[in-house]
């Protein structure tokens, strides 16, 4: 995946996606996703509250992630799954 990393970065597009990767050692398990860089969890999930009237503090957000901090972040009830990524251990959120 380290590799799949580096040839995502080295196009010369690179600049037209954002890279989250995700690597469990202790699994053997890496994934990397592509996002468009002005989209995320965290915007989709206050537009689909707006457009429903919900305010922030209304919504849940359950995560587990580096993709979901964002979402995490917005969500007036975050919820970080037990088997979250180590660097979720002592975050804090809203």
């Amino acid at each position: 995946m380290r590799d799949a990393e580096a040839a995502l970065g080295g196009t010369s597009f690179a600049e037209e996606f954002a890279l989250a990767v995700t690597s469990y050692d202790s699994k053997d398990f890496a994934m990397i996703d592509v996002i468009n860089p002005m989209c995320s969890k965290g915007s989709s999930l206050a537009e689909w509250a707006a457009l429903r009237g919900f305010a922030r503090e209304e919504v849940m957000a359950i995560g587990d992630n580096h993709n979901d901090l964002e979402m995490l972040s917005f969500a007036g009830i975050p919820v970080v799954m037990g088997n979250s990524v180590a660097a979720f251990e002592n975050v804090r959120l809203a």
